[in-house]
């Protein structure tokens, strides 16, 4: 029998845990044309929450591409991966999208459409100028309003990082995307980020006064239904396991999904054999998460400049409301309150620490991590 738990990849419908309740009022939101943005913490299942949403779209009759902005990194990259994800959405030879896309978007001059386990993939000559781009950035955004009235159907856009178009998009572009939003109801458009200070700043007070998109925050699972998920998804794969185990594993992972579904993962795949899992199965839980994690916290600390590591060991070690005060600042050698500012905004719009009465780390593994490491 496969893994009942899944931690990375395509979400699976049976793998999804609770939040039914956001995903009828995102689903209801959309439906009526107005655009959503879904923020949540990193490791918070974001990802799978924006896939399964897509995935009842679907059997809501809709059309849905989905684009992960994590790997675009050039005004290029952008055009050919939002084209190849818009047309994704529609089934068609790769020919037949060649000619699609050369009859709606001429300027795109495009070379070639292929397929491969992705999809689709769009190419466009390498050697366009940056006014070429520009204008071929700009004109990209007709393609769903063009595709949802060849097929007469609505699409959804999933643009899960939504904020990282600030790294390589210019203003004007940004700008014009934001209108795109809302001018059609044919066409709506989730945005996925795990930086919500940064995305409400990418959608603009405007769109949000007017309620042109909604955003959504994603919230924990209450501990007693990650048992009540976690006990029927063991047992049902023919597993002994009580309450109390559930209760430690969901205290271990500190409720969130991504954890909670790779440690469930770990663990049934090592008990498979006896099928039945014990209380002490949760002790070393925290070890073993952070031994697994290790090379992605590492990426993460060794991205920051000295300030801001120097800023995010200090709150790792001593979380705390007053973080500007002269006695903070001096127990942990930080720099003038002014130029701390800029750090914690930083730290802030990355997700990587939030201001809710304490300065925290958000993650509580990586918090353990820079203790164990840094501090």
């Amino acid at each position: 029998m496969d893994n009942p738990f899944q931690s990375k990849g395509k979400a699976s419908p049976e793998a999804f845990c609770d939040r039914d309740d956001v995903l009828v009022e995102m689903i209801k939101t959309l439906k009526t044309g107005t655009s959503v943005a879904l923020a949540a913490s990193r490791r918070s299942g974001k990802s799978w929450m924006a896939q399964t949403l897509l995935a009842r779209l679907r059997k809501e009759g809709f059309l849905t591409a989905y684009l992960d902005l994590i790997h675009v990194h050039s005004p290029l990259q952008w055009i050919e991966r939002f084209a190849g994800a818009v047309l994704n959405s529609i089934s068609a030879t790769p020919e037949e999208l060649f000619q699609v896309t050369r009859r709606f978007l001429p300027s795109l001059n495009l070379s070639s459409v292929s397929a491969d386990a992705a999809g689709y993939r769009l190419r466009i000559p390498a050697d366009m100028s940056e006014k070429e781009l520009s204008a071929a950035a700009d004109q990209i955004y007709t393609l769903p309003r063009l595709i949802a009235k060849e097929t007469g159907k609505s699409i959804a856009v999933c643009m899960d990082e939504y904020p990282e178009i600030l790294s390589f998009l210019e203003p004007h572009v940004i700008e014009r995307l934001k209108k795109r939003l809302h001018d059609t109801k044919d066409v709506v458009y989730l945005l996925a980020s795990t930086r919500p200070k940064l995305i409400e700043e990418v959608l603009g007070e405007e769109a949000l006064e007017e309620g042109l998109v909604r955003i959504f925050h994603l919230r924990q699972i209450p501990a007693e239904r990650w048992e009540d998920y976690i006990l029927g998804r063991f047992r049902k794969s023919g597993f002994t396991v009580d309450r109390e185990t559930a209760a430690g594993i969901v205290k271990a992972t500190h409720g969130y999904s991504y954890y909670t579904q790779l440690v469930c993962a770990h663990l049934w795949s090592i008990r498979k054999a006896s099928r039945r899992l014990l209380p002490e199965d949760s002790e070393g839980i925290a070890d073993w998460v952070l031994d697994q994690e290790d090379a992605y916290f590492e990426q993460i600390w060794r991205g920051l400049t000295k300030p801001r590591k120097s800023f995010l060991a200090a709150v790792a070690q001593d979380p705390q409301s007053q973080v500007f005060s002269s006695d903070f600042r001096a127990a942990h050698r930080l720099p003038p309150a002014s130029t701390l500012q800029a750090v914690v905004k930083h730290l802030e719009d990355e997700g990587l620490i939030e201001r809710n009465g304490t300065c925290r780390v958000v993650d509580p593994f990586f918090q353990e991590w820079l203790r164990r490491n840094v501090v």
